[in-house]
This record gives structure tokens, sequence and C-alpha cells, in this order.
């Protein structure tokens, strides 16, 4: 964690926990999390969302209706530093009223964890879902000459892998095209195939390519939340794409920002 950045968390840490804006509050929190989690500090993204969540739970908040990276930051706490997760999920749910999103997702989270560990409720997985057959379109699209296709096209051959979760298309167009995917869930969902299949190096590669087509959540959400907890995907998380991406990172709450 540079300096800048140590510097960001310290403002947005300090807005998280002030309580006269309750609403910049929890958004200040969400920022504040999501970059706890890109520099692996598991325990304070942890630390923080639980109190986030005790504090203002009972708050009339547009926190009732979030689920990341709240939800995560709890899981992550006990996949990569053995704190555990359910009392706290179950804790910071009871500190909820019943029927809003987060305490329901809160609740549903414990009740996995019985089954599954904390790494496997992280990790994304597309070889273990079915392959799927090509629509039309796309059929028609693969039977063009490739090295003749549009970058709209592309983007759409690329699309049509991912939709299909056909990874051996995939290498094709790569080793056909020379291209990378330019979109960001095709970029992710080929990125978890190549970790998967030890071409972490590539994978890493892929995710830089794409880096500036991340659509946040928010303003206040300017990192992807999956990517440093996946057990898999964090593997291609070198310190380049940790830096890269980071140095996006501002106060969305600074004057003048934006």
């Amino acid at each position: 964690m540079d300096d800048r950045i140590r510097t960001v968390l310290a403002e947005l840490e300090r807005l998280a926990l002030q309580r006269d804006n309750l609403e910049t509050a929890w958004q200040a929190a969400t920022t504040a999390i999501d970059v706890l989690l890109w520099c692996d500090e598991f325990l304070r993204a942890a630390a923080l969302a639980e109190r986030t969540i005790h504090d203002l739970g009972q708050e009339k908040t547009d926190l009732h209706y979030q689920r990341l990276p709240f939800n995560v930051a709890l899981i992550a706490a006990e996949a990569y530093v053995d704190e555990p997760a359910v009392p706290r999920l179950r804790s910071a749910a009871a500190a909820l009223p019943q029927d809003t999103v987060l305490a329901q997702q809160l609740s549903w989270e414990a009740e996995r964890l019985q089954g599954e560990s904390a790494l496997e409720t992280l990790l994304g997985q597309p070889w273990h879902d079915p392959q799927k057959p090509l629509g039309r379109r796309d059929r028609e699209l693969i039977e063009k000459n490739w090295m003749a296709l549009s970058g709209r096209e592309l983007n759409r051959l690329w699309g049509a892998a991912q939709r299909a979760n056909d990874f051996d298309l995939a290498k094709r167009i790569a080793h056909s095209t020379g291209t990378k995917p330019s979109r960001w869930l095709p970029a992710v969902w080929f990125a978890q195939w190549l970790v998967h299949s030890d071409q972490t190096e590539h994978a890493s590669e892929v995710l830089l390519a794409a880096k500036d087509t991340y659509i946040p959540r928010a303003p206040w959400s300017p990192l992807p939340t999956n990517l440093p907890v996946d057990p898999n995907l964090r593997k291609a998380l070198t310190t380049q794409v940790r830096q890269s991406f980071l140095a996006g990172v501002t106060n969305p709450f600074a004057e003048g920002h934006g």
C-alpha cells in the first residue's frame, strides 16, 4: 500500500466513521472496504463492514439494499486470516431489519457456509458449468473470417465464447486474432479459465487489457470486489495489476471530485 492509497484510505475511513451524514458513512465504508480487500487487509475490511452494519443497521439508509462488499468482507476474513465468518454474519444480520436485502444476504451466506468452505464460496468456477450451445447470430459470426471482423464484431465474438462457456473457442479466438477480450465480463471469465489452466501470466495481461472497461456499481465502488478475494483470480493480481487498478482510486466524496 503506497502513501497515496494510505492517505485516501484514511480519508475514507474518517468519513465512514462519522455519523453526521449516514448515507455518506456507509458509502465511504464501501469504498474503503474494497480498497482494503485489494490491499489484502482482510481483518480491517471485515471490522469496518461489521462496525458499519452494527452502527447503521437500524437507521433508514440505503445500506439496507446493499450486498457487496459487506458480505464478501466477512467471508474473506475467514478464507484468508481464519477469522470465523458465520458468527459475524449472523450478528450483522441481526443488527438489520430482517426484511432488508442485506440482512437476507448475510443470513443466506451464513447458512451456505454450513456446507461449503469460505474459499469455496468466493471461488468462481466456470469449468463446473455446462457448455451451452451457441445462438444463431453467434454461429453466423463464428463462420466469418475472424481477421476481417470489426472491433465491435470481435467484442461479440469474445462475448459468444463467454456466453457459451467455451474455453476452447476463446483460446482459438486469442490465437487466431492475437486479441484479448476488451469487455470486462468476458475478460474476467477468460482470466478465470486461464488461471485454472495454469496460464496465470496470460490472465494478468487479460485483466490489465480490460481494466478500463470495468463499470463500477456506483461512484463509491470503483474497484471490482471479486478479484482480490477469488482464490484463483487473485493469483493473477500481480503488483503491476494491483497498482494499475488502485491508481484510479480517489476519494469520491472530496470537494470537486469528478
